[in-house]
């Protein structure tokens, strides 16, 4: 996926519950798995959850962690973007993010209560790829209201696959759980 540049601009892709709508988010939760705004070189991954404002994901910031895009700028050519939702062992489980297979950001089933994890991450996502304009996280990453008379109007974001995957443990690791938990999900946005 090749982010689009200018200030105000946030693009990316998420996953948000299949049982939201305006006023229940953040608490049925939602993964951004890639946001990159302003034009800045980096990359976003956040989870939505909980109560807004604060709770546990700290909304309406969400429980997130940016790094810069591997091998030069995010918008000068394609990166992989994945996210993995690890339910390997219930007693551990976790959200992974990771740019071009290196991994950033970790959140923990154990950094909340099980009710709003269970609520996060236990049932249907759906994917949503946009291009917005303004809104409160390129005005608090810029530190300043946005979009700013500089950033020009239309834009594109090119995408070349989305994958969304899941892979069964090995025979015999791990505790013995119900299949349908005993999975790793792993969501992606890749190009060549």
């Amino acid at each position: 996926m090749a982010p689009h540049s200018g200030a105000g601009r946030p693009s990316g892709h998420s996953a948000p519950t299949t049982r939201g709508n305006y006023q229940n988010w953040s608490g049925i939760g939602e993964f951004s798995i890639m946001e990159n705004v302003n034009g800045l070189s980096k990359v976003w991954g956040t989870l939505h959850c909980g109560v807004n404002p604060g709770g546990p994901c700290n909304e309406t910031q969400g429980n997130s962690s940016s790094r810069d895009c591997p091998g030069g700028a995010c918008q000068a050519g394609f990166h992989t973007y994945a996210l993995e939702l690890d339910r390997t062992d219930p007693a551990k489980e976790a959200l992974h993010w990771y740019v071009d297979g290196q991994h950033f950001h970790t959140v923990d089933a154990s950094e909340m209560d099980a009710d709003t994890w269970t609520k996060a991450t236990h049932q249907g996502h759906f994917l949503l790829l946009n291009l917005a304009m303004g809104g409160a996280f390129p005005d608090g990453v810029a530190g300043s209201p946005t979009p700013t008379d500089a950033t020009g109007s239309g834009g594109s974001m090119l995408v070349d696959h989305v994958a969304v995957s899941v892979q069964q443990p090995a025979a015999g690791s791990g505790p013995a759980v119900p299949a349908a938990r005993h999975v790793r999900h792993v969501w992606q946005a890749a190009t060549p």
